[in-house]
């Protein structure tokens, strides 16, 4: 098996190109089994994926990652060595040191970890600009050592400027990109490599909508066949930018990595952006099959739209419109997908 692609973030993290997202043991994809969750993340591991994306919202997401790193330490099993990414998501509120450190030290706790290795940061309006005090704690607690990388999630292009023009170093951005929403090539993508930025995507395969699985498949619509929250979630998002009115199957390359990747149980729940577009390289050789049994609607990368809510409706538009207001991985509240 050929090792796993990795990519190093400005604090000097080096983080697998390839993500294992812990959304799913939120409780919003049905009723998790703990233990055999721990148990199931040393298959990811022995691949070479070590990488694990979580948040502080994402039910018990941290409490299984801490369960899993606290039997590798006692084991003395620490190699290869885990990379943690949290989502510090706080309520709307006062955002004062205290505040900031009690909650990071829960994630510590939880995720049994002295440090925290990447912190993403969401928030959940920007008229509200505590977000800029949070960020100024976040940023000093980096100093003192308590988190390595400082990050961010769906945050757009303005709020980004805005950030570190304060002299904030911000080392990601997570937001979604897909064949079919590349707003961040809009504005954010040239900004982010001008300010050594990474950008991690999420909604690459939309939930698996766009990989093989429903090549000249008829369109899903029932809950029976939405069986997931990321297949409910994504179905409304295409459905909301105006359907897929016959679009082409994907590329094969995403195919292919699929089939890299059937321990993901055949999506990549996020794939770190580097370079050319990701859509860029996705539309070379599409296959002969439709998706759906349609041909190809445009693709969605116009600054100036609004962003779908996970509901199928419309999330408040910016000037910007790179990314709108939303929960920490494309929906307006509650978790990600």
């Amino acid at each position: 098996m050929s090792p796993v692609p990795k990519v190093r973030l400005s604090g000097g993290l080096e983080i697998c190109r390839v993500l294992n997202g812990m959304w799913q043991v939120s409780g919003a994809h049905g009723a998790v089994n703990n233990p055999k969750a721990v148990e199931a993340m040393q298959a990811y591991v022995d691949a070479g994926l070590t990488t694990f994306d979580m948040a502080d919202i994402y039910g018990p997401a941290e409490d299984i990652f801490g369960q899993f790193n606290n039997q590798r330490c006692k084991s003395g099993n620490s190699t290869p060595g885990l990379q943690s990414l949290t989502k510090y998501v706080p309520r709307p509120g006062p955002m004062d040191r205290k505040v900031v450190l009690k909650a990071l030290q829960r994630s510590m706790a939880r995720m049994h970890v002295d440090n925290l290795d990447c912190v993403q940061f969401h928030w959940w309006d920007y008229r509200d600009k505590r977000y800029l005090d949070a960020l100024g704690h976040l940023s000093d607690l980096q100093q003192e050592g308590l988190i390595r990388e400082l990050s961010l999630t769906n945050f757009d292009t303005q709020r980004l400027e805005e950030i570190t023009s304060r002299g904030i170093r911000i080392s990601s951005n997570q937001v979604q990109y897909s064949l079919i929403d590349q707003r961040p090539a809009a504005r954010m993508e040239q900004f982010c490599v001008a300010n050594n930025i990474q950008l991690l995507t999420y909604g690459t395969l939309a939930g698996g909508l766009l990989s093989e699985r429903y090549l000249g498949k008829t369109e899903p619509n029932s809950k029976a066949e939405l069986y997931t929250a990321s297949l409910s979630k994504y179905k409304k998002m295409i459905d909301s930018w105006g359907g897929l009115e016959p679009f082409p199957g994907p590329p094969r390359c995403l195919g292919d990595r699929c089939q890299d990747t059937r321990l993901l149980g055949g999506q990549c729940s996020n794939a770190l952006r580097a370079g050319p577009p990701c859509g860029g390289r996705g539309h070379r050789g599409l296959p002969a099959g439709h998706l759906w049994g349609r041909a190809a609607p445009q693709r969605h990368s116009a600054e100036l739209q609004p962003r779908p809510d996970a509901d199928g409706g419309r999330s408040r538009r910016h000037r910007d419109s790179d990314t709108t207001l939303q929960g920490p991985h494309g929906t307006p509240r509650g978790l990600r997908g």
